[in-house]
């Protein structure tokens, strides 16, 4: 064990200087004392005492004093003592007073001396004591010392650098905070001038911004008008032939008649009304459609004679108020009016003044010299009437092309409360799409959507927040055409975001949640709930684009050319004992261009289905007619599909005229090794094989999908 080693304290040394110095003196001093004063009984236990009370160390103190020598005389009286002290202290306090300032002088020069000898002797102690111990017992206690110097060292370095650094940031932030507070007033100050500047050039920016919005709308509508037109010049030109051939029937029907009088023996009238009177039998009708269409080409060319005079006094009104300002100023554009294209051309043409600008620009003199010479008026003065004429048609058609959106809402908020309502408002056999908007809501009812509605697109919230629900079934006494919640027949129909079902459950056999027989009809993020025959696809061209369909035995039906893309097939679960069945095809003839196609989509269980997933078969499809035709391509099929795939729909069916394809699909249920051996049951291994059941040659989409609704022309 490492011996302890005390080292001198600083309250140690300063007790044995005053020991070495004080001690002596105060002997020194009661010596002269009693050669002084001459006691009656000197003892020497006085001295020792009164040296105890004035000079004695802290008994604290390391050093110990010489023990006095022992009495050789007997004790005087306790009482003999204290009078001796008495006297003693009385004659001699004024010697002590004049000892003490002696020594108080001297002892500076003292102690110095004992401080240098002290620090000698103490050094030399040292030296010893550390010579007395191993080098290695002291050794962990050095580098211990050394290790906490060095980190206090550390310390106090890092520390400094800190307070430098801090110091010199703080410094640096103080000198750049006020450099930042000057630049922002002088950028306060600018930006007040400059709002005060830029205020005319925004309101400027935005009539460009409108300008070029119109233009854009115009250019538009400028290729559809020139579509318009060349569809229009091949109907005139079909007219005129059929007018010619009309003309050649009526002479040489005349000329065979030989019983009728010649034409030149009836009058212009007569001979006018027999034409017309034979142009009646020949085509019923058709003279009341020329008679009406003359009628409204008529009036229409009346509401734009009427419509030319009115620009016409606009234009002279803006000539005088340019004539008589010498500045040109800028005109407060009148709200745009969609009834008249030709007010349109002008707003475009409205100069877009600079508000700063003290010299007259190049759009400024266009301005003036189109106020000069109005572009109509010039027009109207080189343009035939037949050109004329033409315009108003085409203006006319561009009113019929602004969108028209009818609201419908639940809670009374809209134009209509039922979804019904608002489709018999709409016009019929519309040139352009018409929109209704559906807000939130359940709607309770059956809508039909008849062959006169054409172009209409229903526009949901979601489909879980805008769902047309019904419950009819056929066994409640309705026929599977009349069960549909929604019976679509108008051409282009298009619907979004909404839920279509039909509530009937399992046990009330066939119920429609929609059936559609339109041409070109679409369904875009919808979904369809039910049981049996959900979807009834029942004829045209049709194209379903992320859409849920819900069901259990048959409820993709129908002989619809249709293509089922990224959808998400989702099988429930059917009365105990009966197999789930997705598709029944009913196409009817080898050379009927239709079918059902699923390219992208996923089949799997729904979370009715999956718990009792083991006790149900589930089948592709099965065929309703006998040439059935059925692809699913590049799609997922789960496991709830039986390994035979598909099933046939009584034991007499023929199997050997219908057309079920797979190629390219994903998923324990699309292992094909198990599948039914019929003939007409295909595994199609190439893209060729594939390519026709695509949207662009299947259903040759390209021609008709609405723009927003997206898709995939070909395999992926």
């Amino acid at each position: 064990m490492q011996e302890n080693v005390e080292a001198p304290t600083s309250k140690t040394v300063e007790v044995q200087i005053l020991e070495d110095i004080e001690v002596p003196i105060l002997e020194n001093a009661v010596l002269n004392l009693e050669d002084a004063v001459t006691l009656e009984t000197p003892n020497e236990n006085d001295a020792l005492i009164d040296s105890g009370e004035r000079g004695d160390p802290d008994p604290t103190e390391q050093s110990t004093p010489t023990p006095p020598p022992e009495a050789t005389v007997s004790v005087p009286p306790k009482e003999w003592i204290d009078d001796r002290l008495q006297e003693f202290e009385a004659s001699v306090s004024g010697r002590i007073d004049d000892q003490l300032k002696k020594f108080e002088m001297s002892i500076s020069g003292q102690l110095e001396d004992r401080l240098q000898k002290f620090k000698a002797s103490i050094s030399e102690q040292i030296d010893d004591r550390v010579l007395e111990h191993e080098v290695s017992k002291l050794q962990p206690f050095k580098e211990c010392c050394d290790k906490i110097f060095d980190s206090a060292m550390q310390f106090a370095g890092v520390t400094k650098q800190l307070v430098d650094q801090h110091q010199a940031r703080l410094a640096d932030l103080s000198t750049g905070l006020w450099e930042e507070a000057g630049e922002r007033e002088k950028c306060a100050q600018h930006t007040a001038a400059l709002e005060g500047i830029t205020s005319d050039l925004k309101k400027d920016l935005e009539r460009v911004h409108t300008t070029i919005d119109r233009v854009s709308v115009l250019e538009k509508t400028n290729e559809t008008l020139v579509a318009e037109e060349n569809a229009d010049a091949a109907a005139l030109e079909a007219d005129a032939l059929i007018a010619k051939r009309v003309q050649d029937e009526l002479n040489a029907e005349a000329s065979k008649d030989k019983e009728a009088p010649r034409s030149s023996q009836l009058t212009e009238a007569e001979v006018e009304a027999e034409r017309i009177r034979r142009a009646e039998t020949l085509y019923p009708g058709y003279a009341e459609k020329v008679a009406s269409q003359a009628a409204e080409d008529a009036a229409r060319l009346e509401r734009q004679k009427r419509g030319l005079e009115e620009f016409s006094e606009a234009n002279k009104k803006k000539k005088k108020a340019a004539a008589s300002d010498s500045e040109p100023k800028k005109r407060k554009r009148p709200a745009p009016k969609k009834v008249r294209i030709v007010e349109m051309l002008n707003e475009i043409s409205d100069p877009v003044a600079t508000g700063t600008s003290q010299q007259t620009d190049p759009v400024e003199d266009e301005v003036e010299e189109q106020l000069r010479y109005p572009p109509m008026m010039n027009m109207l003065q080189t343009i035939s009437v037949f050109t004329i004429f033409m315009n108003i048609v085409h203006i006319g058609w561009y009113v019929d092309a602004l969108p028209k959106i009818t609201y419908v809402a639940k809670d009374g908020t809209g134009e209509f409360s039922t979804i019904g309502e608002a489709i018999n408002a709409i016009p019929n056999y519309v040139k352009f799409r018409t929109y209704i908007k559906i807000k939130p809501g359940i709607y309770m009812e059956n809508i039909v959507v008849p062959k006169s509605k054409t172009r209409l697109t229903l526009l949901g919230s979601g489909i879980y927040k805008t769902i047309v629900s019904g419950s009819r079934s056929n066994k409640t006494g309705f026929a599977t055409d009349k069960t549909p919640t929604a019976d679509i027949i108008g051409d282009g129909f298009v619907a979004k975001q909404i839920t279509f079902e039909n509530t009937a459950g399992p046990s009330n056999n066939q119920a429609v949640a929609l059936k559609s027989e339109a041409e070109f009809s679409a369904f875009y993020r919808c979904r369809f709930l039910g049981f049996q025959d959900t979807l009834y696809a029942k004829s045209g061209k049709q194209f379903y684009r992320e859409c849920e369909i819900h069901g259990t035995v048959d409820f993709i039906m129908g002989n619809a050319a249709v293509v089922f893309q990224n959808c998400e097939i989702l099988v429930g679960r059917s009365l105990p004992g009966k197999p789930n069945v997705i598709t029944a095809q009913d196409r009817d003839h080898p050379t009927s261009l239709t079918g059902t196609v699923f390219h992208n989509c996923t089949f799997k269980a729904s979370r009715e289905l999956q718990p009792v997933l083991t006790s149900f078969k589930t089948y592709l499809g099965r065929p309703w007619k006998v040439y059935s035709r059925v692809v699913i391509m590049q799609s997922y099929i789960d496991n709830l599909i039986d390994p035979k795939g598909w099933l046939a729909w009584d034991p007499t069916s023929r199997l050997d005229k219908l057309y079920y394809g797979e190629y390219g699909n994903k998923g324990p249920g699309a292992v094909t090794t198990g599948r039914v051996t019929w003939p007409g049951r295909i595994l199609l291994n190439t893209t060729t094989q594939a390519s026709p059941f695509t949207v662009r040659n299947f259903i040759q989409g390209h021609t008709w999908i609405p723009d927003h609704v997206p898709y995939h022309l070909d395999l992926i």
